[in-house]
């Protein structure tokens, strides 16, 4: 077992880190070549998955980044 995952931790495919981010396609792409949005993990010949816990920790990390240029701004 990967020493990275956390407890009950699973692999996303597209369709749901488009609604858990709320993000396209287009701009999940954009965002992985810029190495702002953590990277999909090969799961097969054709089929890839991102870890539910990576998507979390990039969620968390945009909410505190937001809450403190709000309250820099205050």
């Amino acid at each position: 077992m990967n020493n990275h995952t956390e407890k009950g931790d699973r692999f996303l495919r597209m369709p749901e880190v488009k609604i858990t981010s709320g993000l396209s396609r287009t701009h999940i792409y954009l965002l992985m070549t810029k190495n702002q949005f953590p990277k999909q993990y090969k799961l097969g010949d054709r089929a890839s998955g991102w870890l539910e816990s990576e998507v979390r920790s990039w969620m968390n990390a945009k909410i505190m980044a937001s809450k403190g240029s709000k309250e820099a701004a205050a």
